[in-house]
Order: structure tokens, then C-alpha cells, then sequence
């Protein structure tokens, strides 16, 4: 019998308060299910120090095609929802590690039991072929909190980057530009104020530079090379 496992994102919770997961990303992940013929899932993952149980920060869980295990397809799926929460609200990700892998026998989806970190620690380096530069527990204790709403909308939109190379290198693109430059909003009032402020030291200079040839190449993945003319441009863009 062909070994089945499961897979959980790194680095994102799938909710922004312990506790169960609002009901906007219980119907996006059931979307995905749908659209890639996956499961996917959160699952309330506790520490001795988290009380009770219930309180716990829940995360997000999916399986490849048919429940086998697909590193390839796994690594796609967690970084093109990673892409697409940091598109909607900002740079946030360490993307050296995506996701990992375990047996799915742990992996009792669709119940909220929860699982014990050390339990899924020890799973995880199970289907590990190398762990002496992982470190498994700080990887799965280190989450984001954002909006619900954010997740539930990079949770929708991940399909389509599944399907479209595109807009897959764009978010990318925009993605590497935001983490060499980003202005949050409440930051926007003084970065205007401050519009004609240059850098004087020559490594954020080279990143602000950089943030700006990758935001072009992100247009550049959709439309192509940009033509000069503004009347060809609002064409291309339509």
C-alpha cells in the first residue's frame, strides 16, 4: 500500500485568535478542496503551556492528490498562499520553509481534537531524510496572526495561481519587492511627506532599487514589456 501523508503551512495561522477558525476560512479552504481535489483543513496544534485545549492556535492542514505525498505540488500550493497573503497585506514570510510533510495517520482531518506539538514534531521528522539544519519545533511554534479575512482571501485566490504562471511570477515578483521596500498605511501620510528623502547608505539604496525593477517585472509578467506610449499602455492593460 502506497504511504499516504499530509502537510501543514508554515509560518500562517488559520485564524487571527486562538480558538476555532472564523467561518470565512472554513468555506475558503473548503473551496480549495474543490477546485484542486485536495483536503485541506485546520487543526488545533497546543503546547503544555496553552490550558485548555480549545484555546489553542489552530492551523492550517491539506493533503496532495489523492492523499499521496507530493513535495512539488505541496511546496507550490504553501507558497503561492504565502504569496498571495503577503500581496494583500504585506511582507511577512521567511520563505526558505514552506511546509512539512507527515504521516497521514496523524493527520485525523475534520476533527478538532487538536494535536500535541510534540506529537507533531515527531511525526514530521518521521518523513524528514535529513534533520541537521531543520529545526522542526521553532518551524511549527513560528505563525503569523492577520486578519481572517486576508487569509480567506489568499486561501480563494490560490488556484488560480495554480493554474496561471503569470500572475503566479507577479505575486512573486511583488512579493521580493515589498520585503526590500514596503510602506504600511499608516505609514503613508509621512512617506509623502518625506517623498524627496534618499537612502545615503549604499545597501538600502541598492534595495530600494531593487524593490522598484521588481515591482516592473511584476507589471511585466502580466502584460509584457510595457510600451512608452501611455495610450498603448491603457490598451494593453484592457
Amino acid at each position: 500500500m502506497t504511504p499516504q501523508f499530509a502537510y501543514i503551512l508554515l509560518h500562517q495561522a488559520a485564524a487571527l485568535n486562538p480558538g476555532f477558525p472564523e467561518k470565512v476560512i472554513s468555506e475558503a479552504m473548503d473551496e480549495v478542496e474543490c477546485e484542486l481535489g485536495i483536503k485541506m483543513w485546520s487543526w488545533p496544534v497546543f503546547t503544555k503551556n496553552d490550558g485548555n485545549r480549545k484555546w489553542a492556535r489552530h492551523r492550517i492542514f491539506f493533503t496532495g492528490p489523492k492523499v499521496m505525498r507530493d513535495d512539488s505540488f505541496a511546496a507550490r500550493l504553501a507558497e503561492d498562499i504565502l504569496l498571495l497573503c503577503e500581496l494583500f497585506y504585506g511582507p511577512l514570510y521567511r520563505m526558505d520553509d514552506k511546509y512539512f510533510a507527515f504521516p497521514f495517520r496523524f493527520a485525523r482531518f475534520k476533527q478538532n481534537v487538536g494535536i500535541h506539538l510534540t506529537s507533531l514534531s515527531r511525526a514530521v521528522e518521521s518523513a524528514l531524510s535529513d534533520l541537521r539544519f531543520v529545526f522542526v519545533d521553532q518551524l511549527l511554534q513560528e505563525y503569523s496572526g492577520i486578519p481572517s479575512d486576508i487569509v480567506a482571501l489568499a486561501l480563494r485566490a490560490a488556484p488560480l495561481l495554480q493554474t496561471n504562471e503569470s500572475l503566479r511570477m507577479a505575486a512573486a515578483f511583488i512579493s521580493k519587492s515589498q520585503h526590500d521596500f514596503h510602506v504600511y498605511p499608516g505609514q503613508v501620510e509621512e512617506a509623502v511627506h518625506d517623498g524627496d528623502w534618499m537612502p545615503s547608505g549604499a545597501y538600502e539604496l541598492a534595495q530600494w532599487e531593487a524593490a522598484f525593477h521588481n515591482s516592473y517585472k511584476a507589471v511585466e509578467a502580466i502584460i509584457g514589456d510595457p510600451p512608452k506610449d501611455e495610450a498603448r499602455l491603457l490598451l494593453r492593460r484592457l
